[in-house]
């Protein structure tokens, strides 16, 4: 019966410290949404910080134009192809 108890308390427990990781969480991605010129979905963003967060990057610069580095690509690749030789 004891254990029981104390099974429960520690479930409670647990259930609170989740719900407050989660509020936090929350929070930190509606200020990030708030500060950037963009706009994006909460959603969206809740998954671009999950797959970007293991990464060193700056997320303001990142969010706020994703496309940065393909149009730098793009620009780089629009030159003509380069001459094919007889010997290649």
């Amino acid at each position: 019966y004891r254990t029981a108890i104390n099974y429960f308390a520690i479930f409670e427990d647990g259930k609170t410290l989740e719900l407050q990781s989660v509020y936090r969480h929350d929070l930190l991605l509606m200020v990030m949404q708030k500060g950037l010129k963009r706009q994006w979905s909460f959603s969206g963003l809740a998954t671009m910080v999950r797959i970007t967060l293991m990464y060193y990057v700056d997320f303001n610069s990142l969010f706020n134009n994703p496309e940065k580095e393909w149009e730098i690509i793009l620009s780089e690749a629009s030159g003509a192809p380069p001459e094919p030789s007889l010997f290649d």
